[in-house]
């Protein structure tokens, strides 16, 4: 078999004309699409990754509820009893009364995790696209 390798002191003149500038064009803006689509991919996960935390603060937040409700239901409960002179009741009061800190808690951390912003960079990097465009226009 021929060897079909181009010697290394020949180099292949860059083609000019309208097709294959338009062809380098197109091809620069795939290029561009996908390291877009990259990024988003990337910052889809991050944002996978607030969800997944979103959820487990709420999953806490809702059986932290449940043992504070019980709890409050003991204390009715027994708030009867305590008019005929069980004093335990405070316990169950405190107790009740810290389960809805704690709910409190990860009511404050969840709505801290939905203020932060999601596809930072991806938002910055079509910024700076629209300002390269604007500036071809002028």
């Amino acid at each position: 078999m021929a060897d079909t390798a181009l010697p290394a002191a020949e180099v292949r003149p860059t083609p000019h004309g309208v097709i294959p500038e338009l062809v380098r064009l197109s091809g620069s803006f795939g290029r561009h699409f996908q390291s877009l689509l990259q990024l988003v991919g990337l910052e889809t996960k991050e944002a996978a990754l607030v969800g997944l935390r979103l959820l487990i603060f709420v999953a806490v937040a809702a059986v932290l509820s449940f043992f504070g409700y019980v709890l409050l239901l003991f204390f009715v409960a027994f708030l009867l009893a305590f008019i005929f002179g069980i004093s335990w009741i405070w316990i169950s009061l405190g107790l009740a009364v810290l389960h809805l800190v704690g709910v409190a808690i990860c009511a404050i951390l969840a709505k801290n995790c939905l203020q932060k912003p999601v596809f930072k960079a991806t938002m910055a990097e079509l910024r700076r696209d629209f300002e390269a465009m604007k500036q071809f226009k002028s």
